[in-house]
């Protein structure tokens, strides 16, 4: 017998294989879904995306106030013409995206592996007026070359320069604060006396680009100076320099006044004096730089060698004079000499002097 499918029980329902409408429903849920969470995740990462920030404003013509306060000039070396300072720098400036204390550089640095720059302040201060201020301190040796034409009655004018590193002068220009320089009423250089500080704003031009393209043949920069003129003390350099010489002219001097008799001790007291003479030029000349000119103290000295080497002449024509039986005749050339070399060294050295001093 064939088996025969049993009817369904009263209020069963037989099982109905999933219609396509209701795959095609799961699907659009989950596509909803789906579609959700991928608009939740571009949000997120729209909002996480930093927007573009707004360009920064060119900088054109701008003003930097600035100006100094010199607290000490320390060990001046005239071999090296170096000096160390100790300065303080101000700037006060408008535009904000821009740091002109932190892009400041020395022009005429010395060593600059020893240079120390602190800024009073990590950031820049806003004042209320609207303008950021920064104070720098800077010490370091600085160069500066020293003419010595007159030593030791020179005089003497240390500077320190400064120009900003990255803005031209079509970008930024200094100008000078009110009052622009101030100087440590404390501040002793040993050996000088000190005048007035001055602080003035100039236009540098490089004849060079550096290599940019961009640029023209040359740079312009703007450049601060602070100035500080120095002189030595007359009175006591002119005493230093003239005292051992005028020691020495009056022992060869000397040479005149023997008789003409004592040639031995007349050329020995000649020879003396221009060793003399040699040996204190040797001395000065130590603290000086290699140099290639004379300064002062080098002409009264070779004046000085004249006068020696004019009384050593002297004494050889009279000893002649004297060997012939011209004993008066060798008396009158040692005074006129004496007379005339005294007076032409004299005036010498008084045209040499006398222009310097006041």
């Amino acid at each position: 017998m064939s088996a025969t499918a049993e009817p369904p029980a009263a209020g069963e329902r037989a099982a109905e294989p999933p219609t396509d409408k209701a795959e095609a429903g799961g699907k659009a849920e989950a596509g909803d879904k789906t579609g959700g969470d991928d608009k939740a995740d571009k949000g997120a990462k729209a909002e996480a995306e930093p927007k573009d920030e707004a360009p920064k404003a060119p900088i054109v013509g701008e003003k930097v106030i600035v100006g100094a306060y010199l607290n000490d000039i320390q060990s001046l070396d005239l071999k090296t013409h170096s000096y160390a300072a100790d300065v303080y720098l101000w700037f006060r400036w408008k535009h904000k995206d821009f740091d002109p204390a932190e892009a400041m550089e020395f022009a005429n640095p010395s060593e600059l592996w020893g240079h120390v720059r602190n800024n009073d302040n990590e950031e820049p201060e806003e004042l209320e007026n609207g303008e950021r201020y920064q104070v720098v301190r800077a010490q370091g040796r600085f160069s500066c070359k020293l003419p010595l034409d007159d030593y030791p009655l020179d005089k003497q004018v240390l500077f320190i320069e400064f120009e900003d590193k990255n803005l031209d002068a079509t970008q930024m220009t200094y100008v000078a604060d009110s009052p622009s320089i101030e100087v440590n009423p404390n501040l002793v250089l040993p050996g000088f006396a000190i005048d007035k500080a001055k602080f003035s704003i100039s236009t540098r031009k490089y004849a060079s680009n550096f290599g940019d393209p961009r640029g023209g043949k040359h740079l312009e920069f703007s450049r601060a100076r602070i100035e500080l003129p120095i002189h030595r003390p007359q009175a006591p350099h002119l005493i230093k320099m003239l005292l051992p010489v005028l020691c020495v002219v009056l022992c060869a001097a000397m040479m005149f006044l023997f008789r003409a008799t004592y040639v031995d001790s007349r050329v020995e007291l000649g020879i003396t004096s221009l060793l003399t003479v040699v040996a204190l030029q040797m001395t000065l000349n130590q603290d000086l730089p290699d140099i290639a000119y004379l300064v002062l103290v080098d002409k009264v000295y070779i004046a000085t060698y004249l006068y020696v080497m004019a009384g050593i002449a002297v004494v050889v024509k009279t000893t002649h004079l004297h060997d012939d039986g011209k004993t008066e005749a060798a008396v009158r050339v040692n005074r006129l000499a004496m007379l005339l070399t005294t007076l032409v060294y004299a005036a010498g050295l008084a045209s040499l002097i006398l222009p310097k001093v006041g």
